[in-house]
């Protein structure tokens, strides 16, 4: 690529950050599904596909978790953020951490507003929970806003080796 073509995101406005962010999540969740739903998983076209999904989910998807995080802390744009969660709803079951901290980066900068974006995605909890572990201020508000909706605290301490 052409350096002509790199732009640094920071210089980019809220709304091509927006649109960028949506973009990467919208190839992540098609070259997913592409994946998962492949009949044939001995094809070359099944091995092809599955060889792109993983360059552009390492590198693009995962390559701009980090810029995410600031942009949703900066501008707390929720439409970008439910386009992040269904990613994570979608990918359920990967081994990839990446996502569950971003969420936990996330949630350390503006606790309510996560967990108020987060209702409609109470199945994501332990991803959240597993991007806070670690960080005492974080896992003591993430409990007092699960025991204000009525669900019980987690115990963190069963994260942690004894």
């Amino acid at each position: 690529m052409h350096r002509s073509r790199i732009s640094n995101i920071d210089e980019l406005t809220k709304e091509q950050k927006g649109k960028l962010f949506a973009s990467i999540f919208e190839k992540e969740s098609q070259y997913y599904k592409k994946l998962i739903g492949a009949f044939d998983r001995t094809s070359e076209d099944y091995r092809q596909h599955s060889m792109k999904y993983s360059i552009f989910h390492e590198y693009q998807f995962g390559g701009s978790l980090q810029a995410f995080g600031k942009y949703i802390c900066d501008h707390k744009d929720r439409k970008s953020f439910e386009l992040f969660l269904n990613i994570i709803e979608l990918e359920d079951g990967s081994a990839d951490e990446a996502p569950s901290f971003t969420l936990g980066a996330i949630f350390k900068c503006d606790p309510g507003w996560v967990f108020e974006s987060m209702k409609n995605h109470l199945g994501l909890m332990n991803d959240l929970e597993w991007g806070i572990v670690g960080d005492k201020k974080s896992e003591k508000r993430y409990n007092e806003l699960r025991t204000s909706i009525g669900l019980s605290e987690t115990n963190f301490s069963l994260y942690y080796e004894e």
